[in-house]
């Protein structure tokens, strides 16, 4: 195989290797259940009270999307924003869009929902808050509960008037989407490899002439 193209596939793989794909679970709460127009409640949710899960993450990793399990009955704009966990006690919904590493507007619509959300974290602990933006006249709702709870997922928490606390709602469903991203480490030594076929090669095609 001519040299060039030797080179050109492995700059590729390469390439391959270090982007991230978009396909992994980080978190998943709960098994969906479609409870459609039966739901048995919701955990409420509004520009006042406020739900966060935390989440950790070993490696550095892309985020690609948030999501959850929203009631039928949520009306208005909410928010998803990540956090690091050591700035939850400070967020409310007024400062979350610029107190968060990620922040997300959507509009409930009673289906299991996922939201593009793209930020790069790095190995730690953080949480998924959602929210909803504007008095309760204008926005409300809330996740819904009796979802089949998956995992035993670290903490929970809510804002009500205006404190964070631990929050026993684990019975509903919120998801994180997204993928380890390759050290650099591990980049540099495979352009290392890279590099030393390069020469390899010139030096096998220079000794046969």
């Amino acid at each position: 195989m001519n040299t060039k193209i030797k080179l050109g596939a492995a700059i590729l793989l390469l390439s391959a290797m270090a982007a991230p794909t978009f396909a992994n679970t980080i978190l998943s709460t709960a098994d969906f259940t479609d409870y459609g127009a039966n739901e048995p409640g919701s955990y409420s949710i509004d520009s006042s009270d406020l739900y966060a899960v935390s989440f950790n993450v070993d490696k550095a990793t892309q985020l690609s999307s948030i999501g959850g399990y929203f009631s039928q009955y949520s009306y208005g704009t909410f928010f998803g924003a990540v956090v690091a966990a050591n700035s939850l006690n400070a967020l409310t919904a007024d400062n979350a869009a610029s107190s968060s590493l990620a922040y997300t507007t959507f509009t409930p619509d009673g289906t299991d929902q996922k939201f593009d959300l793209s930020a790069l974290l790095g190995p730690g602990v953080y949480d998924l808050v959602f929210g909803a933006i504007g008095d309760v006249f204008s926005s409300g709702g809330g996740l819904v509960s009796g979802q089949t709870q998956n995992q035993n997922f670290a903490n929970t928490f809510q804002l009500t008037n205006g404190s964070w606390a631990p929050s026993q709602n684990q019975d509903v469903r919120v998801t994180v989407n997204g993928a380890t991203v390759p050290e650099p480490n591990s980049l540099v030594l495979m352009l290392s490899s890279l590099l030393g076929i390069g020469a390899f090669t010139r030096l096998r095609r220079r000794n046969s002439i």
